[in-house]
């Protein structure tokens, strides 16, 4: 999930390094960032079935959350959803970044209580 994140915000930068402007407006450096978060959305998507079974319901729930918010920054990003490029598409991007860390925040602290709920077997 944490490559994911970090995908989802190269896809859509919100601070631009100086001098960088053009090279995040490139459609084709736009293609390559996509694809990465595509792949890492793929990755993720498969580990997450396959450590199903282990999960509590609450934890997948939040898993999906954070899945739906990357597909859907996919399918925008793919059309080209608010003019790309444009203030709109940014903020709408930022706005994306924000529903799946909030998602991420969630599912990482009910990971957490639930470790810190399983036993230590005495010896």
């Amino acid at each position: 999930m944490s490559d994911v994140k970090s995908c989802l915000h190269a896809v859509r930068p919100q601070f631009i390094i100086a001098g960088e402007d053009e090279r995040v407006k490139d459609k084709t450096d736009l293609l390559n960032r996509l694809n990465k978060l595509i792949a890492a959305q793929n990755r993720a998507v498969i580990i997450s079935d396959n450590l199903r079974p282990f999960y509590q319901d609450e934890i997948y729930q939040g898993i999906q959350k954070c899945f739906n918010a990357s597909k859907y920054e996919i399918l925008q990003v793919k059309t080209g959803s608010c003019g790309t490029f444009s203030a709109e598409w940014f903020e709408e991007g930022r706005k994306r970044q924000e529903a799946f860390v909030e998602d991420y925040l969630h599912v990482s602290t009910l990971i957490r209580d639930r470790i810190a709920s399983l036993g230590v077997l005495p010896e």
